[in-house]
């Protein structure tokens, strides 16, 4: 199994029925909008959790020709659940973070939705796990790299981060984490409000409850 991410959003409104947006296209040559769905399934997961089944033709910039004619972009239909708690104000979107944001984003167009992916406060991530074992700093300044990647055991403790950390900010933070069961896991957090985990797990339910009780104790 690869990675799953999972990107946490805080919602102002959803609209709970089923939601469609047909391909919108205009005479212009790579021009109009991709097809947009959300589909309610009859179905509640952990914690009163509703589940809703999203599609979408996530936009990919990308030059290329096929069959004769050259082309900048393409589009690439996802298919993914999305997670909704009215009483926590909460919905969970489990595809990549770059098309899970573009979603939102092109939700956020129409007066049905008003979603904003969570806030991350990394200073209170490192007072919680019991290990930091790498991060990434984006906006260096006063070197060429722009971005950089620190890895090993309690990474922020090492003079080489806390000098980048001087210069950038942190998009990205991997930690292991312990679980009730006293089970290891390689957990990553994004400052765009996503998590992605790598370890396998025995069902999807299991899965869920996981990424909730990371969510209760390091975003909330």
């Amino acid at each position: 199994m690869g990675a799953k991410s999972y990107l946490f959003c805080d919602v102002k409104r959803f609209y709970e029925d089923s939601f469609f947006r047909p391909i919108q296209t205009s005479f212009l040559e790579n021009e109009g909008q991709s097809e947009l769905e959300i589909l309610k399934l009859d179905t509640v997961i952990s914690q009163d959790f509703n589940i809703h089944h999203g599609k979408f033709d996530f936009e990919r910039k990308q030059k290329g020709k096929v069959f004769g004619k050259v082309f900048s972009k393409f589009f690439e239909p996802l298919e993914f659940p999305i997670f909704y708690n009215e009483n926590l104000n909460l919905c969970i979107i489990q595809t990549k973070s770059e098309a899970a944001l573009e979603f939102i984003r092109q939700l956020n167009s129409s007066n049905q939705f008003d979603l904003i992916n969570c806030s991350i406060d990394f200073d209170k991530i490192i007072k919680r796990v019991p290990e930091i074992s790498g991060a990434w700093i984006a906006g260096l300044k006063g070197q060429h790299l722009k971005t950089a990647g620190y890895f090993g055991p309690n990474v922020h403790l090492s003079p080489e981060y806390n000098d980048a950390i001087k210069r950038g900010e942190i998009s990205a933070m991997s930690i292991k984490w312990i679980d009730k069961d006293h089970i290891e896991y390689c957990v990553t957090i994004s400052k765009k409000g996503s998590i992605t985990i790598y370890n396998n797990f025995d069902n999807h339910q299991q899965e869920f409850e996981f990424i909730i009780d990371i969510y209760l104790k390091l975003i909330k």
